[in-house]
């Protein structure tokens, strides 16, 4: 009951911005600068406040490993098996984005609220592991799906840093190295900015759910949700306990790895030319379902830590 009290409001917010989207509570226009004031300037805030004026723990290291070596593990039999049994291309690629990619908005504000502050530099660390590598891999995804597009190494190293979480990591690490971060905390603006990217964010993710596209479920979406929902977790588990990573870290890390999909995955889908109305319905099927796997997995996070 006490994990359920913890992690309901997180989900409640996103329910809230689903229904003021779908009635119109909240005009159209209000939702698309939202978002884009959230992704380009209040989650880096929050990034950079983390890791600006916190001192990264002992285990950082294991931490981006164990989160490495699952995106890897993930990710490589997926593109080897497609090969092998000759997948449809596009909508394999929004399948494998949809197992790789998580909603990082979601994992900060779930692991917030699990474990509370010590938590935040963990989420610098996961921004700076996760994100990069998980990008990468589904745009090349994608663009190996389709013969026309540039399939050079660096146009999509140049598609996976326009991402402003990346430059978020680096300005919030080189502020801790310069010895800045006394000054950050004390002049709070990036603390204030902070603060509103979770419950914004949180809105948006809830207005960007597309509800009508669950009519049309199949074994792609059911596949989607078995490898991201349950088999990802698992794997970070299994690797946690490889690397004796202390119950908190392993917490943490099986916790986000239990994630959804990013709702960005959709925008990723549509540029890429690949199948973005799968896209958009993993992102849906997964985020509703995860309010049952997240919860599940949230209460397996605090028996470890609490052991």
């Amino acid at each position: 009951m006490h994990v359920i009290l913890l992690i309901t409001p997180v989900f409640a917010l996103i329910v809230a911005g689903y229904y003021a989207r779908r009635t119109g509570f909240i005009a159209q226009g209000f939702w698309a600068p939202a978002e884009k004031l959230g992704y380009w300037v209040l989650l880096p805030a929050l990034i950079i406040d983390s890791l600006a004026t916190n001192k990264l723990p002992a285990d950082a290291f294991n931490f981006a490993l164990a989160i490495a070596l699952t995106v890897v593990l993930m990710s490589v039999p997926m593109l080897i098996a497609r090969r092998i049994f000759g997948w449809e291309a596009t909508g394999f690629a929004s399948v494998h984005q949809g197992s790789l990619r998580l909603n990082g908005l979601l994992a900060i504000a779930v692991s917030i609220a699990m474990f509370g502050p010590v938590a935040l530099p963990l989420m610098g660390v996961l921004v700076a592991a996760w994100i990069p590598l998980s990008n990468g891999l589904s745009v090349y995804a994608f663009v190996a799906s389709d013969p026309t597009k540039d399939q050079s190494p660096l146009s999509i190293a140049i598609a996976v840093i326009k991402n402003p979480m990346i430059f978020a990591v680096l300005i919030g690490a080189s502020l801790n190295i310069l010895g800045i971060g006394t000054f950050i905390e004390h002049f709070f603006l990036f603390e204030l900015l902070g603060r509103a990217a979770l419950p914004i964010g949180l809105l948006t993710v809830g207005a960007a759910l597309n509800v009508d596209a669950l009519r049309r479920p199949g074994p792609r979406i059911s596949a989607a949700l078995a490898l991201k929902l349950v088999v990802q977790p698992l794997i970070m588990l299994a690797l946690c306990s490889w690397l004796a990573t202390p119950p908190l870290v392993t917490g943490i890390a099986v916790l986000c790895a239990a994630m959804p999909s990013s709702p960005s995955g959709y925008t990723v889908a549509k540029q890429m030319r690949g199948d973005h109305e799968l896209m958009a319905t993993i992102i849906t099927a997964q985020t509703i379902l995860s309010v049952v796997t997240v919860t599940a997995w949230a209460m397996y996070a605090s028996s470890l830590v609490n052991a």
